[in-house]
């Protein structure tokens, strides 16, 4: 098998000893403060995954150079962004289905009065890409893992109203390795 599969192989075993009760390579951490470097000090991490975690991030370029800082040279980063509604109060499936991308459609200025702490970013997969070059990250790809057809950039707010955004993204999944360490 490819590099690739190999390393998704791996991650599967480590996953099923680790849910198993057995030791794993697997390291979870959860801390109220994000400081990657002081949670795992530099050059230790192989394989990241994230799953609808990054959109929670307010300074997503701080994150990416964290990341780049605590893996090793060549890891893997696998992560999962949800782009749509996120409420404090659970995902509104109504929302959810009718108007996916409802907080698309207002100014920031409105939208920051409804800020509390991991509020969703907003941020489009452009400005992933962009954030995780400039920290070095290479071989980075994006793919849609859900897509929504719709019209163009109808009643979106003029910052998400381009061809750049990618409104019919709902999720992606980037995948890159870490070109400095």
């Amino acid at each position: 098998p490819g590099e690739k599969q190999q390393a998704a192989d791996f991650l599967k075993q480590q996953l099923a000893a680790a849910k198993a009760g057995y030791p794993s390579r697997l390291n979870i951490i959860v801390r109220d403060e994000v400081d990657l470097v002081a949670a795992f000090g530099p050059a230790t991490v192989d394989v990241v995954f994230s799953q609808m975690a990054l959109e929670h991030f307010d300074d997503i370029d701080r994150m990416a150079t964290q990341l780049s800082v605590v893996c090793k040279p060549d890891a893997i980063l696998i992560a999962h962004v949800n782009l749509t509604l996120h409420s404090r109060w659970g995902h509104s499936r109504w929302m959810h289905e009718k108007d996916p991308n409802n907080m698309y459609r207002y100014p920031q200025s409105l939208y920051d009065l409804f800020e509390f702490r991991g509020i969703h970013n907003r941020l489009r997969p452009f400005q992933y890409q962009a954030a995780f070059e400039r920290a070095g990250w290479t071989n980075l790809s994006i793919y849609p893992i859900s897509q929504r057809k719709m019209p163009a950039v109808s009643g979106f707010h003029k910052q998400f109203a381009t061809a750049q955004n990618q409104m019919d993204y709902l999720s992606i999944m980037i995948c890159a390795r870490n070109g400095d360490g």
